[in-house]
């Protein structure tokens, strides 16, 4: 062969070796590439309804009540009836979750009720009841055939008429835990401790005619508690709670001289924990925490290491325990005043100032919020209530996880405001961050019925109603104080994905209605679904009554009937988020822990399943509005549900009072006091 012929050979066989090798790196790239999609798709959910991958990206969750964020997204509000998050949720660290580990909420009962919507699709309801009546199934009221002018008047505008209560209402069933673990506290040992500090409360919770009296019977007659208000600290692993402690020398709960925050710390299965430590965020805690409280121990001369200096039998040993026990009081007294600069420590009482003088003097129904920061590395609690001031009420926030600017006043400057203000419910929104110097903000349902928002600076406390009944340009008919401010509202579990430009919050509202069917005042937790979009707040679903069929102490506590007041108070969501969702069914498996008081005098805790269930399947039971747009109807909306929910509540009042009637002779006995 030539030698052109031969470099032509190996030119052509290079060729084919170079063009070989190339298709195995496209093919290796494909497959590279076919393998990356499927396992992106297989790590997300399919949802059959609108044909979209929910994908699961994982990141540090900024809920309150949510270990993981999906950070996902949903194009409207009836996607949520539809998700599938069972492979997501598989992966959830639950040992973080307070889930007890004893037998503490193991037997759950159904409890039913019903909720009523604010923001139906009204012509859709028009197009539903023109094809019942093609088909000849609607009916009056009276179950007779429906007339055509009957109809024609159902097609009319005018929103109250055409919509009724059954239009509105949604009915379902979630479970309550039978066990209610109450949450109680030492008040012997505590007032003792209080008198002891020697401080200004101490002076305003002693009086003259206490003298002669024992511990027990001072407690038992002036010393009152209730109002417990509970939020879980992943990072402490531990509930902090506060409950408003009262003392009146005229033994009358309603009407106390002085109020306190009493602040404790429980395990997840409701243990007190005593001694509990958290370093405050505002200070710079050693790295060796425990090397540096031994040495402060030695330093003041609590450590049993202080006489090793000494041979044990020799008499300088001896003097220096004796010393050391007869100084241990005072050396713990000056080493704990040291530590309370860095820490607090559980249980204890929130100290801040306070205006003493005639009655109801100090904090009353604190409530309590958790701020979080992502990883939960800062996170921290906010305790909101309402106190004197200067012949006024006021609301007041407080950082007790913090040494600096831990009390301010919260003051409204663009409205007035009243001369008695409490019931605010606390809320954090996504405009709500903090910066390394800034505090940020926090938002309050100010009023429910009619609608009213603030929002309030965690620097200075001032305050804007940045929502009001002028924003839709409401009269007086949707006016109704008998909703109060209950727990804080918390947002859906971070799992959930979330709504572009929308935000969701569940919180229990107070019902406050008088001689109703039930004593003279009647008191029942509520449910409310909030949500926002583009600065408009609405009230989606009210449920006018939550009692999970609990039997409430009368105000005497002595027994269960309707005497004087029924108090039915609830006082926070202490935790709220998802275990695991049922991959064939698709049910969720939440659980919310839910404090709550009966007759103002005993707080309780129990456990709540099935309420995400609940809160989602609205939006496929329901047929919504996707937005709440003002309108000219919005009014008549309002008022429509305003007045479901009276005639619904009222009922439940009137049928509770009817299996709890008040005996003959404790109606004397109310008359007596009365006189």
């Amino acid at each position: 062969m030539s030698s052109l012929s031969f470099q032509l050979s190996k030119l052509r066989s290079l060729r084919r070796l170079l063009h070989y090798r190339l298709k195995s790196v496209i093919l290796a790239i494909s497959v590279i590439f076919i393998i990356s999609i499927i396992l992106i798709t297989s790590n997300g959910n399919y949802n059959n309804n609108n044909n979209t991958i929910i994908t699961n990206s994982w990141y540090p969750s900024s809920n309150t009540f949510g270990f993981y964020n999906t950070k996902n997204f949903v194009d409207t509000k009836k996607d949520l009836s539809h998700l599938d998050l069972s492979n997501v949720l598989s992966k959830t660290l639950v040992n973080k979750f307070p889930i007890p580990n004893d037998e503490t909420f193991s037997k759950f009962d159904d409890f039913k009720f019903t909720g009523y919507i604010t923001n139906l699709n009204i012509q859709n309801l028009i197009e539903s009841k023109k094809d019942e009546l093609d088909k000849h199934e609607l009916k009056s009221k009276d179950g007779s055939p429906i007339t055509v002018k009957e109809f024609e008047l159902m097609l009319t505008n005018n929103y109250d008429s055409l919509v009724g209560c059954e239009d509105l209402a949604y009915s379902s069933k979630i479970h309550y835990s039978v066990e209610r673990k109450i949450i109680s506290d030492d008040l012997l040992s505590l007032r003792k401790e209080i008198i002891r500090a020697e401080d200004e409360i101490a002076k305003h919770m002693v009086h003259d005619n206490e003298k002669g009296k024992d511990d027990a019977e001072i407690v038992k007659s002036n010393w009152f508690r209730f109002g417990s208000s509970s939020v879980w600290l992943e990072k402490e692993q531990c509930y902090i709670t506060v409950t408003r402690l009262m003392y009146s020398s005229r033994g009358r709960k309603q009407g106390p001289d002085v109020s306190i925050v009493r602040a404790q710390a429980f395990d997840r299965n409701w243990n007190e924990l005593f001694n509990k430590r958290i370093p405050k965020l505002d200070l710079k805690i050693p790295e060796n925490l425990e090397e540096e409280l031994k040495k402060i121990d030695i330093e003041y001369g609590l450590s049993s290491d202080v006489c090793k200096a000494f041979d044990e039998t020799s008499s300088e040993y001896d003097s220096c325990i004796i010393n050391q026990k007869k100084n241990y009081l005072k050396n713990e007294k000056r080493r704990n005043q040291l530590l309370n600069k860095y820490f607090i420590t559980y249980p204890t009482i929130y100290k801040f100032p306070i205006k003493f003088g005639g009655r109801f003097s100090g904090p009353e129904d604190p409530r309590i919020i958790m701020k979080t920061t992502e990883n939960h590395v800062a996170d921290e609690p906010v305790v909101v209530f309402n106190m004197q001031d200067s012949g006024s009420r006021r609301m007041y926030g407080f950082f007790p996880h913090r040494t600096v600017d831990s009390l301010i006043k919260f003051e409204i400057h663009n409205d007035g405001m009243r001369n008695q203000e409490k019931n605010w419910a606390p809320i954090f929104t996504d405009n709500d961050s903090s910066t390394e110097f800034s505090r940020g903000s926090i938002h309050f349902i100010y009023n429910f019925m009619p609608l009213e928002i603030l929002k309030c600076s965690l620097n200075d406390g001032s305050c804007e109603k940045v929502f009001s009944k002028k924003t839709l340009g409401l009269s007086d008919k949707t006016n109704f104080g008998g909703v109060r401010g209950g727990t804080q509202f918390v947002p859906l579990p971070s799992v959930i994905p979330r709504i572009p430009g929308k935000q969701l919050w569940l919180g229990f509202s107070k019902l406050h209605i008088d001689k109703c069917g039930c004593g003279e005042k009647f008191y029942r937790p509520m449910l409310n679904i909030l949500v926002e979009e583009k600065g408009i707040y609405h009230q989606e679903l009210i449920v006018p009554s939550m009692d999970f069929n609990t039997e409430v102490l009368d105000w005497d506590t002595t027994s269960y009937s309707c005497k004087y007041y029924n108090v039915m108070s609830p006082n926070s969501i202490a935790f709220w988020d998802v275990i695991s969702q049922d991959p064939n069914n698709k049910k969720f498996d939440d659980l919310l822990v839910f404090t709550y008081s009966e007759a103002d005098e005993i707080s309780k805790v129990m456990a709540i399943k099935g309420l995400l269930d609940y809160v989602l399947n609205l939006y496929s039971a329901k047929d919504l509005e996707e937005e709440f747009i003002p309108s000219r109807d919005v009014e008549a909306i309002l008022a429509t549900t305003l007045g479901c929910v009276k005639q619904y509540a009222e009922n439940v009042c009137k049928e509770y009072g009817a299996l709890h009637p008040v005996e003959e002779e404790e109606k004397e006995k109310e008359k007596d006091k009365k006189q």
